[in-house]
């Protein structure tokens, strides 16, 4: 295991740290790898019938999506019962493979356009719960490539499916 504030004091030149300074840098250090991003440009392979593979995750992606508003659970039932590129095992993604789609290098959209053409610079619902309230799941917005929670039954969100597992 990592002692942060060994790492923090070799890397920043510091003798003295107290604990809540190692807790908030942790703190820090944690939401930057959470936010840092996924994938950038070349990563992907367009595999020319309706489906994109990510060359890093494996994981294989609709190209395009429902580009119209839907609730969460009726974003799950159409990435359950989606036949694409001769598969059927499609489902809606959890939010850390969402967020591997995006490129935090980019903005406004913060996506690979020549992989994902028609992808709208909107929200998008992941298949994950917001553990504080659970009527919320998890969105990420294709715009900033940002997340938060969006209500999963009277709010309507555009949805990209995907098979495999992360």
């Amino acid at each position: 295991m990592v002692n942060c504030k060994n790492f923090i004091e070799s890397a920043v030149g510091l003798k003295i740290l107290d604990r809540i300074n190692v807790k908030i840098l942790t703190v820090i250090l944690v939401g930057l790898l959470l936010s840092s991003g996924g994938a950038f440009a070349g990563d992907f392979t367009d595999n020319h019938n309706g489906t994109v593979t990510d060359n890093i995750t494996s994981l294989m992606w609709q190209e395009n999506g429902y580009q119209h508003g839907l609730t969460w659970e009726q974003a799950i039932s159409c990435c359950e019962y989606l036949d694409l590129g001769s598969r059927e095992d499609w489902r809606l993604p959890n939010i850390k493979e969402l967020n591997s789609l995006t490129d935090r290098s980019r903005l406004n959209p913060a996506i690979d356009l020549v992989s994902f053409p028609d992808t709208a610079f909107y929200l998008y619902f992941s298949s994950t719960t917001v553990m504080s309230d659970t009527g919320l799941a998890f969105v990420l917005n294709f715009y900033n490539g940002e997340t938060g929670g969006g209500y999963k039954t009277y709010t309507l969100y555009y949805t990209r499916c995907v098979r495999g597992g992360m």
